[in-house]
């Protein structure tokens, strides 16, 4: 509200409350009438989102985080905790938890995603075969091997992608990390396969990827 009709000399625009009582003077507000920007404003909220600490980040998310995703069986807060920066770096102001929730972008976090298994073909697909699906499940087994080979305790985004890459550029990236992705969030647009293995932790990672393979090989 301060900002309009009125700027601090310095144009600093990421202010608190106590320093907006130091500075701000009434004889500085402008003669021109003033206009709401709502842009600016969710602008701002960003801003001081972004600065506040790790304890007030989880505070913040979790007021937000409607009742639907509190019930659901998985809902746990350590899933929480991984999941805060995600939300955080896409958002603006508490409503927009709300609206991914809506688009059902946090429930697969809690609970595993049903989909069908024309979903888990890569679009730009390098497999000919009538038996893609049969050869997409053999390529889904082959990369639960290679995760196998991780510790559980060092199951990072870092390690999961440097064991994958080699496998991955080898069939085509597309025919393994399209489908592994998808196993994991059962959505087009979610983060890529790697950070959401690290999230998940290795056990549900290869559940996830097992069940893929099961749908793969239905009739």
């Amino acid at each position: 509200m301060a900002f309009i009709g009125w700027s601090p000399k310095d144009e600093k625009e990421i202010i608190t409350p106590s320093e907006f009582i130091d500075l701000f003077e009434i004889k500085q507000i402008h003669i021109s009438g003033g206009k709401f920007n709502e842009e600016k404003l969710n602008w701002i909220n960003r801003e001081h989102l972004k600065l506040l600490n790790d304890k007030e980040k989880e505070e913040y998310v979790i007021k937000f985080i409607p009742d639907s995703i509190k019930k659901l069986a998985g809902y746990t807060n350590k899933m929480v905790l991984n999941i805060i920066p995600i939300i955080m770096e896409r958002i603006s102001n508490g409503k927009e938890i709300i609206d991914m929730t809506e688009a059902g972008e946090l429930t697969y976090f809690f609970e595993k995603p049903s989909y069908i298994k024309e979903s888990l073909l890569f679009k730009s697909t390098k497999i000919k075969e009538d038996n893609k699906y049969e050869i997409l499940a053999s390529y889904l087994i082959k990369g639960i091997s290679i995760l196998e080979s991780i510790d559980e305790n060092n199951f990072t985004k870092e390690n999961v992608k440097e064991k994958l890459w080699d496998y991955a550029t080898e069939i085509g990236r597309g025919d393994i990390l399209w489908p592994m992705r998808f196993a994991l969030s059962g959505l087009e647009k979610s983060p890529d396969p790697f950070l959401l293995a690290e999230i998940f932790g290795k056990k549900e990672t290869i559940e996830r990827l097992n069940w893929a393979i099961q749908i793969l090989k239905k009739i």
